[in-house]
């Protein structure tokens, strides 16, 4: 197994991360729809043992994203490296050019991304954590 950096550049230089909170922050998406038109390559640790991992990825392949996944043992060091506070963080992580997106935080939603139940959805919201480390409300669904 590779390790998470390998052939990986982890620059950063927009410093608007993404994560989802209560919560998949896949349904960002559809708030910067421009990420698809430039790239819909998302890379993604997760842990090997997780379930909603494996949907989530299959959620995101099903609507056009390829996907590099890369099975870890944890995904804090990926966290830290992308600097993603680890308060907010949860069993997969992505990247998608410049934006860091972090899976269920911290509970796991009926309905949100890679966790489809029919149809019964529960609220939740995605965040934008800023620079800063200071969250504010991106989107909130029903």
């Amino acid at each position: 197994m590779a390790t998470p950096t390998t052939n990986i550049n982890f620059s950063i230089q927009r410093r608007a991360y993404l994560g989802g909170a209560l919560g998949a922050a896949l349904s960002l998406w559809q708030g910067i729809a421009s990420a698809r038109s430039e790239s819909n390559l998302v890379s993604v640790w997760e842990t090997a043992s997780c379930g909603c991992c494996k949907a989530w990825i299959v959620h995101l392949q099903a609507n056009g994203f390829k996907v590099v996944a890369t099975d870890v043992p944890d995904t804090l060091p990926i966290r830290k490296h992308l600097n993603m506070p680890a308060a907010l963080g949860s069993c997969h992580t992505a990247r998608v050019e410049d934006y860091v997106i972090e899976g269920h935080v911290p509970g796991m939603p009926i309905g949100s991304p890679g966790m489809e139940m029919g149809t019964k959805k529960d609220k939740f919201n995605v965040l934008l954590v800023l620079e800063s480390g200071v969250t504010r409300v991106y989107q909130t669904y029903s």
